[in-house]
């Protein structure tokens, strides 16, 4: 069954990361798909996929693979879900215009990062299971361009 909630902990400080809703986690797998994993298709087994853990994770920062404005919108979409876990209770570290509604976060690079990884290898990872995988590359294989009429 797929887990709704991932609590982990950062600095000393409980989170809990959220599923994203299904259109943003949808564009964020095929963003993923399309910048970090271009070959992503041809992988064929277990030790392929725990690859893309590995690719995502090691060229998220890459400046080459994504503009500033395009890892703002990919972090914003990742942070939408985080929730700080307070004594008064789970709290969103964004406001819903985007800015913090921890202000310390603001000037905290580290922190926001991981969180960021964090929520992103959470709301995608199903996909890279070997179920997941074998659906989706069935799925994709029997598209083609011959099936679209102009």
């Amino acid at each position: 069954m797929m887990q709704d909630t991932k609590k982990v902990t950062v600095m000393g400080k409980e989170y809990i990361i959220k599923k994203l809703d299904a259109r943003t986690g949808s564009f964020l797998l095929f963003f993923v798909l399309e910048k970090f994993l271009p070959n992503a298709m041809d992988m064929q087994s277990s030790e392929d996929m725990q690859k893309v853990s590995n690719q995502i994770t090691g060229h998220i920062m890459k400046q080459d693979m994504m503009s500033k404005e395009e890892f703002i919108r990919l972090q914003n979409d990742c942070l939408s879900v985080v929730h700080a876990v307070l004594p008064s209770g789970d709290v969103p570290i964004l406001n819903d215009n985007g800015s913090w509604r921890i202000p310390e976060m603001a000037t905290n690079t580290f922190l926001v990062l991981i969180l960021t990884a964090h929520a992103l290898l959470f709301n995608v990872s199903d996909f890279f299971t070997e179920d997941g995988w074998k659906e989706l590359r069935s799925l994709m294989e029997g598209i083609s361009l011959a099936n679209f009429k102009m």
